[in-house]
């Protein structure tokens, strides 16, 4: 038999996970402080969310932006991602699309498709 958890109580775990990961059992169980277990699951969603909606997932960064302890997800662009930016369109909005998009391509060593920098 299987426990089922549907859409919203997903949401609500995850919620849950983000306002309050101290909170959260899974750190007792996997054996890891609570705050390498949030590592571990943060770093673990940003493989999710690039293979659902594009762009590579880069690393987890700690985020002092918001005045609190925090991290962010960085992602590369590739061709995976749509082309208007999809998901990431308006998300850290100081970096347009189209600058994500060269940026990654100049670090990949590409200035555009078929042509090396």
């Amino acid at each position: 038999m299987c426990k089922e958890v549907n859409e919203k109580e997903i949401a609500a775990i995850l919620a849950r996970t983000f306002a309050d990961p101290a909170s959260m059992p899974w750190a007792a169980i996997r054996g890891v402080s609570q705050q390498q277990a949030y590592r571990f699951f943060l770093n673990d969603l940003g493989y999710l969310v690039a293979g659902n909606f594009g762009g590579s997932f880069n690393e987890l960064c700690p985020h002092p932006g918001n005045g609190k302890e925090g991290y962010a997800l960085s992602f590369v662009w590739d061709k995976t991602v749509p082309p208007e930016g999809g998901i990431y369109t308006n998300v850290d909005t100081g970096l347009s699309v189209d600058d994500w998009k060269e940026e990654s391509l100049l670090q990949a060593g590409i200035k555009k498709y078929g042509e090396l920098a």
